[in-house]
């Protein structure tokens, strides 16, 4: 069915047992899928944390080249427990090879992923744990495949030609704009919580809720506005003001017709 189909990529729930049955989320049974598939990719969600040395031992001895480690919902460890993420990523360098780990963020569960990658992209394993264990070193060459290089070979993505796509994108254009202004302070608790309630930041002498910045930089305000959250946007001055006349004319703000949906729903 999946040949038929034309799909090559197999996405599998492992590890983080306690919503799932804890028998089906080790990973005896990838190994074993992997050798008997070989033109399939099989990735290995959350590197089936906390049994990832299971897996890459499973990996390192299968000598199977189309079995993956994804990283989803691990990032909070490298705050929280940084050694322990250190142990995490040298067993899978160690089993897996850095061609065969892909970034992941769970983003739609936690929330916008620019702190995950800002920790990753900073982070170190222990020159200690290296020599001792004999662990690779998180070079940024390995962090460039892990980020985005490994994905991209096995969904055919060509990365050259997706970036060239987004940055001629004319929301990324204005969000990017937007960004780089002196005025403009992000807010970092947005970061962690998609539209606060109640937090406020400094803009050129004035409080102003990030939650309406938030919803102007999200693309959003079409969405989740009503009369009088456009009339506190447009009391706004600076760049926010830009952006949400911006956004205005690319999706113009019908009131009438937002209610109309949601009536019918």
């Amino acid at each position: 069915m999946l040949r038929r189909h034309g799909v090559k990529n197999v996405c599998v729930h492992k590890g983080l047992p306690g919503l799932f049955i804890e028998e089906y989320c080790h990973t005896d049974d990838l190994a074993r899928a992997a050798a008997d598939f070989p033109d399939l990719n099989f990735i290995a969600f959350h590197s089936a944390f906390p049994w990832e040395a299971e897996l890459a031992g499973q990996a390192k001895a299968a000598k199977v080249k189309n079995l993956y480690a994804e990283l989803g919902s691990l990032a909070r460890m490298m705050r929280t427990n940084p050694a322990r993420y250190s142990v995490l990523i040298g067993n899978l360098l160690d089993g897996f090879g850095p061609d065969h780990i892909l970034w992941g963020t769970d983003t739609p569960v936690i929330g916008p992923p620019h702190w995950q990658i800002e920790a990753f992209q900073t982070f170190t394993m222990p020159e200690e744990l290296v020599g001792g264990r004999n662990y690779s070193q998180l070079t940024p060459e390995v962090k460039n495949k892990i980020f985005g290089q490994n994905a991209a070979r096995i969904f055919d993505i060509d990365i050259a030609a997706a970036r060239q796509a987004i940055e001629g994108d004319v929301l990324y254009k204005l969000r990017t704009t937007i960004r780089s202004r002196p005025a403009w302070r992000h807010c970092e608790r947005s970061e962690l919580r998609p539209y606060p309630a109640r937090c406020w930041t400094r803009r050129r002498g004035e409080r102003n809720s990030c939650r309406w910045s938030c919803l102007a930089v999200r693309l959003r305000p079409f969405v989740r506005s009503s009369r009088n959250v456009w009339a506190r946007c447009a009391q706004s001055k600076g760049p926010l003001l830009e952006a949400i006349v911006a956004l205005h004319n690319i999706h113009p703000f019908k009131p009438d017709e937002i209610r109309s949906r949601r009536q019918q729903q």
